[in-house]
């Protein structure tokens, strides 16, 4: 797959919207990598793909809704008492 080709797909597949997280998460940066980190490792299982893996240390749920043309998705990334929440919408 060409370069072009990859950014093209990356900007068609959602990413995350609001984030949030408890107090005694991480830093604002470090929430902002797990969330990227999660939103690349679902990519890499294709358009409606689920991230099935830890990411950064961080292991993540993710409950969705759907209809035919969009999927709503709360994801809830945690390591030990840290977690790091965020929603994002995507159009199929």
């Amino acid at each position: 797959m060409t370069r072009v080709a990859r950014r093209r797909r990356r900007r068609r597949l959602a990413r995350p919207s609001r984030l949030r997280a408890t107090d005694d998460a991480d830093p604002a940066q470090d929430r902002q990598k797990v969330t990227l980190a999660h939103c690349r490792c679902r990519i890499e299982h294709g358009k409606k793909g689920k991230c099935k893996r830890r990411v950064l240390g961080y292991s993540c749920s993710e409950k969705s809704t759907s209809i035919p043309t969009e999927i709503n998705s709360r994801v809830t990334c945690k390591k030990g008492h840290r977690r790091v929440i965020y929603t994002y919408q995507q159009n199929t």
